[in-house]
């Protein structure tokens, strides 16, 4: 059985905190690290006889930085991402760390679930085009036109849905961990997108179910929706041509 570096990274999750760190309490391969950007909820002073590693920070260093914080901690091969608003039982991490590294793939997600059990948006997604974008952000995917997200999963998946995933150590470190200058969204889609240029492959598990309870964390609305541009306006610097970045800005002042 695959040893496991679990990172979790609090901002205010309230009770999904202890209730997604539960089940992984005692477990002789699984070591947690718990990064808290700062909550004013007490939900880390609660968690923190439930984790290996507790770092606290003095201010919301942003969801990137505070990941790589926590990955920093442990030796294990395999890295395990997990947003605290997902139920992860132990034998679905353990399924999922041992068919990494069984596996070519640099990296595999899972099947993204609502806690009725349905699909959740974005389990299966596309790395960011202009076209992709105005797709997603005009709503054409509700019509079956493919954008961002997908409503089936693809083959050879080019992103998996962030909430949760496995990624091997050693590719995570080979390609610098998650780029800081992402305070939140977006940063796993950039580390997918330099995972996929680096030559290595994703994977996604597509029998295997998380629950998440999307959106608990509690945050500003407005601030969410800055850091969300940001993101965005990041990407496309990063990966794509100069005139679709020329674009993106211009829908960014516009929104």
């Amino acid at each position: 059985m695959a040893s496991v570096d679990v990172v979790v990274v609090n901002y205010n999750a309230g009770e999904c905190l202890p209730a997604l760190l539960a089940p992984w309490q005692g477990h002789p391969n699984i070591k947690v690290t718990l990064v808290d950007n700062a909550s004013e909820d007490g939900s880390q002073k609660k968690a923190e006889k439930q984790v290996h590693h507790l770092i606290q920070n003095s201010k919301n260093k942003g969801f990137a930085t505070a990941c790589n914080q926590g990955a920093a901690h442990g030796t294990a091969d395999v890295l395990f991402f997990v947003n605290p608003d997902c139920l992860l039982p132990v034998d679905v991490l353990q399924e999922m760390a041992d068919r990494l590294l069984q596996s070519k793939a640099a990296l595999m997600g899972c099947c993204v679930v609502n806690l009725d059990g349905s699909l959740q948006r974005g389990t299966w997604r596309r790395l960011p085009t202009l076209w992709r974008v105005l797709v997603t952000m005009s709503g054409l995917e509700r019509l079956g036109i493919r954008g961002i997200n997908l409503s089936k999963p693809p083959s050879m998946p080019e992103a998996v849905n962030g909430a949760c995933y496995a990624i091997k150590r050693q590719v995570f470190e080979s390609v610098g961990g998650f780029d800081p200058e992402y305070p939140l969204h977006f940063e796993d889609l950039d580390l997918f997108a330099r995972l996929v240029q680096a030559g290595h492959r994703l994977a996604c598990a597509n029998d295997i179910q998380v629950k998440h309870i999307k959106g608990h964390s509690s945050t500003d609305t407005k601030q969410v929706a800055i850091w969300k541009k940001q993101g965005l306006l990041r990407f496309f610097e990063r990966h794509r041509p100069r005139w679709e970045v020329a674009i993106i800005r211009f829908l960014s002042i516009l929104r």
